[in-house]
């Protein structure tokens, strides 16, 4: 069964863990039904799986994967969000119009926390995960290398169709309020929430959630990042938070793989 098949699905559609279990062990699924992806567990998995070509695995940081040395074109990243759980990227190193070194987003996999490990010892989902993204890394080590390009006549086209696909795609607590034309390169898709804002940690309050699209003609890039909009608790003073992502596309990659990509990290929001 492919990732894409049964990533969000509770364990007992998946792997059939309703049959055989005991009822304790189903009463507990019932009553905790989220838990962590073990992180490291997965991580360990990955590089048990070997080198991609020539390119040898390297954790980093608690939550990379480099194939290759990083500093050099051509280098593999697997990432996982530093929430742990919520998603998996996949980026390879380029050179921007300037000449700096820049990750360039590939893949996205959303990870869902809605199953059970059955024992201490039971890595099955971690495995599954593990074989999923060295594949897709596998594979993209194999296509063209990304190129930047100075000019991107169609980012209006691309933007419309991040835009269309957000409107029908997005978290349940949020609502598309419109898409903003700042200029030609700059565009904002935002989104406000359900009620009267969410209530953030820190006693913030969110209300507004933006969604930035921009390409940089000088390093031949586009750059999207998502960000909060939040005021001190009973306040109206609005400002924009930490990026939830920020990600490099170029303008020779497939516009529906961009659309792909942003559509299933921003799910996982």
């Amino acid at each position: 069964m492919k990732f894409n098949e049964w990533a969000g699905k509770t364990p007992d559609v998946v792997f059939g863990f309703d049959k055989g279990i005991s009822q304790t062990k189903q009463l507990r699924y019932n009553e905790e039904p989220i838990e962590g992806l073990e992180l490291e567990t997965c991580l360990d998995e990955i590089i048990n799986l070997g080198p991609i070509g020539t390119k040898d695995p390297v954790k980093d940081f608690g939550n990379l994967i480099t194939y290759g040395d990083s500093s050099q074109v051509g280098a593999i990243q697997i990432r996982f969000s530093p929430l742990g759980s919520c998603r998996a990227t996949i980026c390879r190193k380029i050179k921007d119009l300037e000449g700096e070194p820049v990750w360039v987003t590939r893949y996205s996999v959303p990870v869902v926390n809605d199953y059970e490990h059955l024992s201490d010892q039971d890595i099955a989902v971690e495995k599954m995960l593990a074989v999923r993204l060295h594949e897709i890394a596998e594979y993209l080590d194999k296509t063209n290398l990304e190129s930047p390009k100075a000019e991107f006549k169609s980012f209006l086209e691309l933007v419309v169709m991040i835009a269309a696909n957000m409107k029908l795609k997005h978290p349940d607590v949020m609502v598309y309020e419109g898409t903003l034309r700042q200029d030609d390169n700059t565009y904002i898709i935002y989104f406000s929430y359900t009620g009267f804002g969410l209530e953030a940690p820190g006693q913030r309050k969110v209300n507004q959630f933006n969604v930035y699209l921009v390409f940089l003609p000088k390093l031949g890039l586009i750059r999207c990042w998502g960000a909060e909009h939040s005021s001190q608790h009973l306040g109206y003073d609005y400002e924009p938070q930490s990026p939830e992502w920020n990600e490099y596309f170029t303008p020779d990659q497939n516009k529906t793989e961009i659309v792909t990509i942003l559509e299933n990290i921003f799910k996982t929001y």
